[in-house]
């Protein structure tokens, strides 16, 4: 069945979600945090591709695989991936200003 390979893929997706979140969380060195960013846009990417074009789900419209879960996944990986790329951007924008510590810059000029 589609839906249930595509549930094993998007299960191991979501625990690799989980996990760099976890790390994001735990680990306040900027460099490290931006390759995690950098490593959770192929998770959301994939994640997005696998419901709709590597496995796919149901092909019945009023199955709730294809009229729920298909949308919902699609909506939550791109949210990953736009979040990502701007986390990325703002620590690797805040790189050469100072330390960012806590979501705050502190500039040690």
């Amino acid at each position: 069945m589609r839906c249930q390979s595509t549930a094993k893929a998007e299960l191991v997706l979501g625990i690799l979600t989980i996990a760099v979140g976890v790390l994001m969380l735990l680990i306040k060195n900027r460099k490290f945090r931006i390759g995690l960013n950098i490593a959770a846009i192929p998770i959301g990417i994939l994640a997005f591709l696998f419901p709709n074009n590597i496995t796919g789900v149901c092909s019945k419209v009023h199955m709730t695989c294809r009229s729920l879960t298909l949308p919902m996944l699609s909506l939550i990986s791109i949210v990953l991936v736009v979040f990502a790329g701007i986390n990325t951007v703002y620590l690797w924008k805040f790189e050469s200003k100072g330390e960012i510590y806590d979501g705050i810059c502190i500039d040690f000029k």
